[in-house]
């Protein structure tokens, strides 16, 4: 008898238990179903990548110096056979190795050439022979092509001369697409090319500009000079610093080591081994030359997310002797999964060897190379020696951007992100000197604008959908499920107590 009540409890409890158990199985079970994940109703990602943005802009001279270059040039357009414009083109903007990956409703990639206003020259010049381009649309879709070297806007006006190159395209996988371009060198000769569309008024205003640079350039260096003030600044405050300390062994490395304590000779010896050098004759030579281009960009979906990314790299750029930035590399990336707080954007810029021609004086003011060691310079002394040579670039109209600051757009629903990245923006833009030149050309007047320009641009976009087979959540009209669990075991509990005195009585 005692067996039987024994066992008769034991199924008590065991009812009760599966009573809690199924009260609490509904809640839990509806948790779980509100935490499934979403998915994608739609999305979008492209990264876009100028390896170089080239602008040759003559539109600030004067109409009668404008009027004079359309009659020299309007026989050469003539002869050409239709390959040059009528008009000539006194603004000239073109991006060269465009690569552009996007996905969503259309999936392309593409690798381009060139971009802008002289579109319509490149394909005439190329030709339906040889593709300017490499494209992919389609999953495990590639392209490939290679390109020659090319003058634009022709052999007889070579603004712009173009090395080999390599373009690629490819939808490797969907979603994933990828495009890249590659150009070993892009010279920039604008002046030497229009020579025979350049009035000599022009001219000569271009000639006097050389002369002033190169003039200011000896006083800056001379004995008196505000470069040579500088680096006395300079050679005392190094001379001073100890041989032990982490500065001394960046002097040693430098070959100055032997003349820390020595401030006569420290003085000397910087003077011999930086000074500002000459700009070419701007009419008979290259303004500038850009080497090892190459871009990359790619788009993609992932993990919930479309995102697009873009690179850019540069060896070297070189402008009129007198710039030069050893390597550039910049990223681009952007982000967006369609919830609160998911847009997102990442950039980085990297500059190395950002220097006045061979002077040694680092543009970014906080060092100057000696025997090719960067030496960090106290800011106070710095700030003379850069001084110097704002003074130089300001005559020759060298204006230098480095690193831009990111322009950056992410919403706050996650549903958009996008970012164009800047990596250097060289631009130069001489005045007129002293003097009338003639054809409207006085001092003070724009004479030409180059500018050089790397970039690249990402965007991503995402909207979010309740997964296949799940149903949408609705509107909560009930207890909670905390509530609801708690109610349950109070109720279980109550049961229990009622059914033993029960069994009792």
């Amino acid at each position: 008898m005692a067996k039987t009540h024994r066992f008769a409890r034991v199924s008590r409890l065991v009812g009760a238990c599966a009573v809690v158990g199924a009260l609490l199985a509904g809640p839990l079970a509806g948790a779980g179903q509100a935490a499934t994940p979403t998915v994608l109703k739609s999305f979008a990602g492209q990264g876009t990548g100028f390896a170089l943005r080239v602008v040759v802009d003559l539109s600030g001279l004067p109409d009668a110096a404008k009027s004079a270059i359309q009659g020299l040039y309007a026989p050469i357009a003539s002869a050409s056979g239709g390959l040059l414009p009528a008009q000539f083109p006194f603004v000239i903007d073109q991006r060269f190795i465009e690569t552009l990956s996007q996905l969503g409703q259309g999936t392309q990639a593409t690798s381009v050439l060139g971009r802008g206003v002289l579109n319509d020259v490149l394909s005439k010049v190329l030709n339906t022979d040889l593709n300017q381009s490499a494209s992919a649309s389609k999953p495990g879709e590639s392209q490939s092509t290679s390109t020659k070297s090319i003058s634009l806007p022709s052999d007889q006006l070579p603004i712009i001369n173009l090395s080999l190159g390599n373009l690629t395209a490819a939808v490797t996988s969907l979603p994933r697409v990828t495009s890249s371009g590659q150009l070993v060198k892009v010279d920039l000769s604008p002046l030497q090319g229009l020579l025979k569309v350049l009035p000599q008024q022009v001219q000569s205003a271009l000639n006097s500009v050389t002369s002033t640079v190169n003039s200011t350039i000896d006083t800056v260096n001379g004995s008196s000079g505000a470069l040579s003030s500088a680096l006395d600044t300079v050679g005392q405050t190094l001379a001073s610093v100890s041989s032990t300390s982490a500065l001394g062994g960046v002097l040693q490395q430098a070959g100055l080591g032997n003349q820390i304590g020595n401030p006569t000779g420290m003085v000397s010896t910087l003077k011999s081994l930086i000074n500002i050098p000459h700009i070419p004759d701007l009419l008979n030579t290259n303004l500038g030359s850009i080497n090892g281009l190459l871009n990359n960009a790619l788009a993609e979906k992932s993990s919930g997310k479309a995102f697009g990314n873009a690179t850019s790299h540069l060896a070297s750029v070189d402008l009129l002797n007198l710039v030069h930035v050893g390597v550039a590399d910049i990223m681009s990336h952007s982000e967006a999964a369609g919830t609160p707080g998911s847009a997102k954007n990442t950039s980085s810029c990297k500059l190395l060897d950002v220097k006045l021609g061979a002077a040694g004086i680092a543009l970014d003011g906080q060092t100057i190379t000696v025997n090719g060691v960067p030496v960090p310079v106290p800011a106070v002394d710095i700030s003379a020696v850069k001084s110097a040579v704002n003074t130089v670039l300001g005559i020759a109209g060298v204006n230098v951007g480095l690193c831009d600051p990111a322009n950056q757009v992410a919403k706050a629903d996650g549903s958009q992100a996008s970012q164009t990245v800047s990596a250097l923006r060289i631009v130069f833009a001489p005045l007129a000197g002293a003097g009338d030149f003639g054809l409207g050309i006085t001092q003070g007047t724009p004479l030409i604008k180059v500018i050089i320009d790397p970039s690249v641009e990402t965007a991503a976009s995402a909207s979010v959908a309740t997964a296949s087979g799940v149903t949408p959540a609705l509107p909560h009209t009930g207890a909670a499920p905390l509530a609801t669990v708690v109610t349950g075991v109070i109720v279980a509990g109550a049961a229990l107590i009622l059914r033993r005195r029960l069994a009792h009585n």
